[in-house]
């Protein structure tokens, strides 16, 4: 209840200060009422079952917007284009993990490859919010 009242009123508050993405706004919000800033929330463990549920609605969501009609009118975007930025990405991502995190190799190409997918989340959101989800680039990107 705590958690619905802050979104309520942190975020359109954080909008007029000119924060427009919803992602960042949560995100600032998570770091304010948390164990790092106000600690309203001090022990975020549900926050995990929660997260799980959201990833589960947000793959819901990925899966109603496939239509495999339009993949195989855009095969080679999606292949090509896509295959690049997951490459391309995990491997700029593995080598900040290496030089600048000191991280092992492992560990290093599972931050890239982590940071990579999860990027999708982020994308999604951010061409819904900017109603560009239909546009050429929106569609190659998601397919």
């Amino acid at each position: 209840l705590v958690l619905l009242g802050s979104l309520a009123f942190v975020l359109p508050a954080l909008s007029r200060l000119g924060l427009r993405s919803s992602i960042l706004a949560n995100i600032l919000l998570g770091i304010i009422i948390g164990p790092s800033g106000l600690c309203i929330f001090q022990n975020t463990s549900w926050s995990e079952t929660l997260a799980q549920a959201g990833m589960l609605f947000f793959l819901c969501e990925m899966g109603l917007e496939l239509n495999f009609g339009r993949l195989k009118r855009m095969w080679r975007d999606v292949l090509l284009l896509g295959a690049s930025q997951v490459i391309l990405t995990t491997w700029a991502l593995y080598i900040v993990g290496r030089r600048l995190l000191a991280l092992p190799r492992l560990p290093a190409i599972i931050f890239g490859a982590a940071f990579t997918l999860s990027s999708s989340a982020f994308a999604l959101q951010i061409l819904g919010e900017h109603k560009e989800r239909g546009t050429r680039h929106g569609r190659a990107a998601f397919g």
